[in-house]
């Protein structure tokens, strides 16, 4: 090979090596921007409902350790919301096709009257950031379940529920209690090496969450 020849194949090498590099990072920056493109705006109140059972009971009653998947992260600081792989489409359909959004553990929706929690024999004693629950005592029937109602005045989000009723700000979050519900739960009983578990009325102190995330860009990886 002619040293001309030696130099033009040496030439072509490190073209197609630079333009092989050029599209690869091409391409990853396009990822990286469909990652985070914003495909809605909308304004996110979310709601939790928590319940506490007396001192006096709470090493006895029957406990469920609850998993809900993630269905989305809010981070505040860029003041957006992100789709997780596992959201559903329930989940996706509401915040991308809706400029006003309520999300409760029972569900994700539009402003109006909504359940706090999912008509199932648990109560949430322990709550995640988000409201979902991650620790629930074993009722032996559903318990009543209070309704919000949520609407918006311009950024202002006014909550009602059981006769309780205040404004939350964007940012802000409040927590209102709802008096007491008797209900029937599942309490392990100890005798010796024996345990035993019956259902026995307990007393329930019940709080509502509530909170404001403001406007956000709703993102997602799709």
């Amino acid at each position: 090979m002619s040293d001309k020849q030696h130099d033009n194949t040496i030439s072509r090498r490190s073209i197609l090596k630079a333009t092989g590099a050029a599209a690869s990072v091409g391409l990853l920056s396009t990822g990286n921007v469909l990652a985070e493109q914003s495909v809605n705006r909308t304004k996110l109140v979310e709601i939790g409902i928590e319940y506490d059972v007396d001192k006096l009971l709470r090493d006895n009653v029957k406990t469920i350790a609850t998993h809900r998947p993630l269905q989305y992260r809010v981070n505040t600081e860029k003041g957006a919301i992100m789709l997780t792989p596992v959201a559903s489409d329930a989940t996706r359909s509401a915040l991308t096709s809706n400029n006003e959004v309520v999300s409760s553990t029972s569900s994700i929706s539009t402003p109006g009257t909504i359940a706090t929690h999912r008509s199932i024999p648990e109560a949430p004693i322990a709550l995640a950031n988000d409201y979902r629950p991650v620790k629930s005592i074993s009722l032996q029937n559903a318990p009543p379940i209070p309704k919000a109602n949520v609407r918006f005045k311009s950024d202002v989000a006014e909550v009602s529920v059981n006769g309780s009723n205040f404004q939350l700000a964007p940012g802000e979050e409040r927590s209102s209690s709802l008096g007491t519900q008797q209900i029937p739960a599942h309490v392990v009983k100890r005798s010796g090496s024996t345990r035993s578990t019956r259902s026995e009325m307990v007393s329930l102190k019940v709080t509502i969450h509530a909170r404001n995330h403001g406007d956000l860009d709703v993102t997602t990886g799709k």
